[in-house]
Formats: C-alpha cells, sequence, structure tokens
C-alpha cells in the first residue's frame, strides 16, 4: 500500500491553520489571548482525520512507519488504531542530557 505523500508534511500544515483557528477564536493577535484559544482547536489533517490542540499544547496525529521503496514512494508498514498524544518534551530533554556519548 503507498502512502499518500502529504501525510508527512500534515504536522506543519495543521499547526498553522490551527493557528489561525486560534486567532480567529481570539477575535485578536494579542499572544495571550491566542495561546488561551489554542486548546481544543481543530482542524482537517492532511493523512486523515482530525487534528486536536490538547491542553498541554500538543498537537494530535496518527503515526505511520513505513519503508522507502526503490521508486522513492513509502509502503505502509503499520499505523496507529487512535490518535497519538505527544509525550512531553520535558521528559524526553532530561534523558537525552543524562545520555553517554556514543564512541
Amino acid at each position: 500500500m503507498n502512502v499518500n505523500p502529504f501525510s508527512f508534511p500534515s504536522l506543519p500544515s495543521n499547526g498553522f491553520n490551527l493557528r489561525v483557528k486560534a486567532v480567529q477564536k481570539a477575535t485578536s493577535t494579542d499572544v495571550e489571548k491566542v495561546l488561551a484559544a489554542l486548546p481544543g482547536t481543530e482542524t482537517p489533517n492532511l493523512a486523515g482525520g482530525t487534528a486536536k490542540v490538547l491542553p498541554n499544547h500538543h498537537i494530535t496525529k496518527p503515526v505511520y512507519i513505513g519503508e522507502l521503496k526503490a521508486d522513492g514512494q513509502f509502503n505502509e508498514v503499520w499505523k496507529s488504531r487512535a490518535w497519538f498524544r505527544a509525550m512531553p518534551g520535558p521528559t524526553i530533554c532530561r534523558a537525552a542530557r543524562t545520555s553517554k556519548p556514543i564512541g
């Protein structure tokens, strides 16, 4: 099965569209008002379904694992059954800071 190439740039597109909707919801471009309006904002996702901003300001999205074929297309190997909620960044950052260099 070939994966639609438009699923890969969906997160930046979703982020932009969600911010536009937050500005419209806040009826302002004031940063604090837009930030307050972001949670709960939704937009159609290029990869299918609907992207949503969670209360922690992370964006939900489907997860795909694929392999690159010789013709430059992708073969879908696995797709999440549910929308993926991102892990908070500080947990990842702490792990990265404590890891030892390779070599």
